[in-house]
């Protein structure tokens, strides 16, 4: 259980819709390559007072990483082996995640774009400073809880119909080392090309979509753990329904459903 919110560089206003809209595809099915560096200030501030949920040994993820839930299959996940002994012990020499950490999940930057989801005990401390973070860099603030989005006050104020207009899609079929990808760009579909894994096919098409100055490319990938698994409401009284705290009001409990591993 969480309290989540959407942080993003944006450079006009945004209504709800649009908003809430761009959240639902943060890490699902668009890729974000637009840098700017009033997001990157963010981040290194907002990671200092507020480490990231992972080992201080472990280097930041950048935002130019692709997630591993687009890069991933179900199948992948169950070919994985078990950890070996020398794995186990180079976890276990980690130095340990900070207990200051108030996330419920490990950090994610895309572009310059980020969820984040905050353990509800935190909640009463962190949102505030992420909010004030956001604000002080110029950033787009959007509560999913409520539906609600805070523009910064520098943005220019005009509606944009075609702001969330996608300009490049990449179709991944088959399986590797021949993935078949099909590059759509404005509406016009490109030759097939073939990609030995997935992370060659979005290093192309995160140079096509650099290279055109856009803000994201969508990903069209039934097979990715991204597009495969799907986010379940929990229904109270259910045996999967968590014990809730009397305050927390506006979460919504989901649970996270792989078919054929615990579907």
């Amino acid at each position: 259980m969480s309290f989540d919110l959407g942080v993003w560089y944006m450079s006009v206003a945004m209504s709800q819709r649009q908003a809430a809209d761009y959240y639902q595809h943060m890490g699902s099915d668009w890729v974000f390559v637009e840098r700017n560096s009033q997001f990157d200030s963010f981040l290194k501030d907002l990671t200092e007072q507020l480490p990231d949920l992972r080992s201080p040994s472990d280097p930041p993820v950048s935002p130019d990483t692709v997630s591993p839930a687009l890069l991933q299959t179900i199948d992948d996940l169950k070919a994985l082996p078990p950890p070996s002994d020398a794995q186990l012990n180079s976890f276990r020499e980690k130095a340990p995640i900070p207990e200051t950490s108030p996330w419920a999940d490990t950090m994610s930057p895309s572009g310059s774009t980020i969820q984040l989801t905050i353990g509800w005990s935190f909640v009463e401390k962190t949102v505030p400073l992420v909010y004030r973070l956001a604000e002080q860099h110029g950033l787009t603030i959007f509560d999913p809880q409520s539906g609600t989005v805070a523009v910064p006050k520098n943005v220019e104020i005009k509606s944009d119909p075609d702001l969330l207009k996608v300009h490049l899609s990449m179709r991944i079929n088959g399986k590797p080392p021949a993935l078949d990808v099909v590059f759509v760009v404005d509406g016009k579909p490109d030759p097939h090309a073939s990609f030995r894994s997935r992370l060659a096919a979005h290093e192309a098409a995160r140079k096509l979509a650099v290279s055109r100055h856009l803000r994201f490319y969508e990903v069209v990938d039934p097979q990715c753990l991204a597009q495969a698994m799907r986010l379940v409401t929990i229904q109270s009284g259910s045996k999967d329904y968590p014990p809730m705290p009397s305050d927390a009001k506006g979460v919504i409990v989901k649970k996270l459903v792989l078919p054929g591993v615990n579907d």
